[in-house]
């Protein structure tokens, strides 16, 4: 009867592989001492801080994780603050087998089990970061459209090459999308050429670069089957800084009444006021609509409206994700973009209302100085985590849902979290406030003048010139600034370890 009972649930089981893992990840990392790394699976090319899968490592520095896979992704594995290997994950393989050691990572990464081609080839590559290489090329060359064009001509096909030597060892599936990948790659490095002088000087750029740039970006494969590979969406995105430097610099110039209408506004003041908070959204909508095939507006606007949900660019987003839905009903993309989009019809529903927890005192809080606030009694016995921020500041808002994880593993503690918002508007409290509450910042809010923030600097013998954005500072429990230049959140071992060491002196 027990044989038969293991049979049925064996046969059952065969018969069902849609409930078995599609692919193993696993290996071991020499002298590592902590106990997790993190692997984040690519959306286009986006490294997603919040879809970090967290895999426990052991004593031994092995480790084990096994995903669903559909079709062909990159990923990045990292190893804590410290180092990460690229990864070409193929829903066709079973397992891919990783070793490495800690210390060097570099020498030491092998790879068995399968896909080992493919993800010795990706790790190998010189310069995986675009800008890296065309910054290697001396400055008179990289101002030349010819002696870029040439030297990226010349360096793809060297990296075509060392694919073709491994072309038997793989898929024709994974072949062209390799391919495709490195013909991507040179196709940014020879816009980037250009649009890196078009930030700096337009008139150049409409002399030397802009036209060139145009006919490169029709070179474009238009029709491409994996829209996750990270070069190709970086390429999207360089041709889009084209398209914004053309329609900003040169074309408005030319013709503002083409300008307005595209934005349905009848000044320049209306169109300050449309975009006075929003650096991203609207901008990427209404020029990839008439910038781009439809395929690549559509791959481009999916990773614009999954980018804002993600770092809280809630700007203009719920009219360009409407806009999406009007115009691509039947997208693949929709399902995750859609989710992602609850939160942000919530919000807005919502924003008008009082979120507890989170406490508002506007310029005119602040009347004496940054340290009185401080210092103030209701502060006494606690230790202050302070955040120096802006809503026009990215990398700030990049380091909110690290701050969340610290306040989640410190609720118990006796701490008060500041922050103190610099802002650049002249009426900038409705937008700050919303701000917060979308991030659900809770804690006591400020708005401080840039020259109190000086002043506070020399107050506490910490001024220097410039400030940067974001910037963390401890105070402990009598009022004292103990740690000016704390870490950032998202250096979590070392910032819970800086906020510990406040707590245990009493």
């Amino acid at each position: 009867m027990t044989q038969k009972i293991c049979a049925l649930i064996t046969t059952l089981w065969l018969c069902l592989p849609s409930l078995l893992p599609a692919l193993t990840i696993e290996g071991q990392i020499q002298n590592f001492s902590k106990q997790e790394i993190s692997l984040n699976v690519l959306y286009g090319r986006f490294h997603m801080p919040l879809d970090d899968i967290i895999i426990q490592v052991d004593k031994q520095g092995g480790f084990h994780y096994e995903m669903d896979l559909t079709e062909i992704r990159f990923a990045q594995l990292a190893f804590g603050d410290q180092g990460s290997i690229q990864l070409f994950l193929d829903p066709d393989a079973k397992n891919i087998s990783i070793f490495v050691d800690h210390n060097d990572i570099p020498n030491s990464l092998k790879f068995s089990g399968d896909s080992v081609a493919e993800n010795e080839f990706i790790n190998n590559r010189p310069y995986p970061n675009y800008r890296e290489r065309l910054r290697s090329l001396p400055a008179e060359q990289r101002s030349t459209p010819d002696a870029v064009d040439q030297f990226a001509a010349t360096e793809e096909a060297l990296e075509m090459g060392v694919l073709d030597e491994i072309r038997d060892q793989i898929s024709t599936v994974n072949y062209d999308m390799l391919r495709q990948e490195i013909k991507a790659y040179y196709l940014t490095i020879r816009i980037l050429a250009g649009t890196d002088i078009g930030w700096r000087n337009s008139n150049e750029y409409e002399a030397k670069w802009m036209l060139r740039n145009e006919v490169l970006g029709k070179t474009m494969d238009c029709l491409v089957e994996n829209k996750f590979g990270p070069f190709y969406n970086h390429l999207i995105h360089t041709f889009y800084d084209h398209l914004r430097i053309k329609y900003y610099y040169i074309e408005s110039k030319r013709d503002s009444a083409y300008w307005f209408e595209l934005f349905g506004v009848n000044s320049w003041e209306e169109m300050s006021n449309l975009k006075k908070h929003d650096k991203y959204n609207l901008d990427l909508y209404v020029l990839g609509k008439i910038g781009f095939c439809e395929p690549i507006f559509e791959k481009l606007l999916s990773n614009r409206i999954f980018r804002s949900q993600m770092d809280g660019d809630f700007e203009n987003l719920v009219r360009i994700y409407e806009g999406f839905k009007t115009q691509f009903p039947t997208s693949t993309y929709l399902p995750k973009l859609a989710a992602g989009m609850e939160r942000i019809y919530d919000f807005e529903k919502a924003k008008q209302q009082e979120v507890s927890g989170i406490h508002f005192y506007p310029r005119k809080a602040i009347e004496s100085s940054i340290l009185a606030v401080l210092q103030q009694e209701k502060y006494r016995d606690k230790v202050l985590v302070v955040d120096f921020w802006g809503t026009w500041c990215g990398p700030c808002r990049d380091q909110f849902p690290y701050m969340q994880k610290i306040k989640t593993q410190l609720r118990d503690e006796p701490i008060a979290y500041i922050y103190l918002s610099h802002e650049k508007t002249s009426d900038p409290e409705k937008h700050w406030m919303d701000t917060v509450k979308f991030y659900e910042l809770k804690g006591d809010h400020y708005m401080v003048e840039k020259d109190m923030i000086f002043q506070f600097l020399k107050d506490i013998g910490h001024y220097k010139p410039g400030f940067d954005y974001p910037t963390y500072m401890l105070v402990d429990r009598t009022g004292k600034v103990v740690n000016a230049d704390a870490a950032d959140p998202n250096k979590r071992e070392q910032f819970l370890a800086e906020i510990r060491e406040v707590l245990r002196n009493k």
